[in-house]
């Protein structure tokens, strides 16, 4: 995914902004920022912060045996991809909340631990709404499974119950509008996107700088692909939606 930073900033950025910040060429199709009108305030808050952290798994490990790719530019390793980096972003954000003992935890590159409940506590952020964070997190890469075949519409859901007990959350119907959204965010960042100033709605004081966010990977295949699942989720949005809430009911 080329520098994890840029990729997850940008992400963040266009969960916070999707219509007034992101303008696609004219190969993509256009679409439904759905989220703004299903979410509050409060809620595209949290969900801009999951955003921001949904590659956390990708790092807080120096043994790089465990990246299935990567590369290195000097000082600076660029992680492109590592087995179950979804579930180890979950266990990362509730290592400080539920059991250490349990769940890994993140280590900076000096190998010490880094503290995300220290984090949270700085950005106002309560232990339910970590747990969503975390859910969110863990959660990341089923919808656009569910949408290329590779799993279920019944083993997503599932999953979400599954994780949601495990982090002691009680499931509500938005977390999947916010499930699907990261995932959109996520699809989008294969392509090329044109961005404008902007404060970022997590760190009020950091302004997005006004740049092109060009995917190193950017390829035919991916954009093909990127078409095609854009076209499924536009035609099926909402039979998709009700089909998730109902099975969380």
């Amino acid at each position: 995914m080329g520098d994890l930073y840029e990729h997850s900033m940008w992400i963040e950025q266009y969960l916070s902004y999707p219509e007034d910040t992101i303008s696609y060429d004219d190969t993509l199709p256009p679409l439904d920022c759905f989220w703004e009108k299903r979410l509050n305030t409060r809620d595209l808050y949290i969900l801009a912060l999951a955003g921001l952290l949904h590659d956390i798994g990708k790092a807080g490990d120096t043994n790089l045996a465990k990246y299935k790719s990567y590369e290195k530019r000097g000082n600076d390793i660029y992680y492109f991809s590592k087995e179950n980096h979804e579930r180890i972003g979950f266990e990362y954000i509730l290592h400080d909340i539920k059991d250490p003992q349990k769940y890994q935890g993140y280590l900076k590159v000096d190998n010490t631990p880094l503290d995300f409940k220290k984090i949270f506590d700085a950005l106002s952020i309560s232990h339910e709404e970590q747990k969503i964070i975390a859910v969110l997190i863990g959660m990341h890469k089923d919808f656009p499974n569910v949408l290329s075949g590779k799993i279920t519409k019944e083993y997503m859901i599932k999953h979400l119950k599954d994780l949601a007990a495990e982090a002691g959350l009680a499931l509500q119907k938005k977390y999947i509008t916010m499930i699907i959204a990261i995932s959109i965010a996520d699809a989008l960042s294969t392509c090329f996107a044109q961005t404008k100033e902007v404060p970022s709605l997590v760190f009020k004081s950091f302004i997005f700088c006004k740049a092109p966010h060009i995917h190193e990977k950017d390829t035919p295949k991916l954009r093909l692909e990127f078409m095609m699942l854009t076209d499924i989720f536009n035609k099926t949005k909402d039979s998709l939606i009700t089909y998730f809430e109902k099975g969380l009911e």
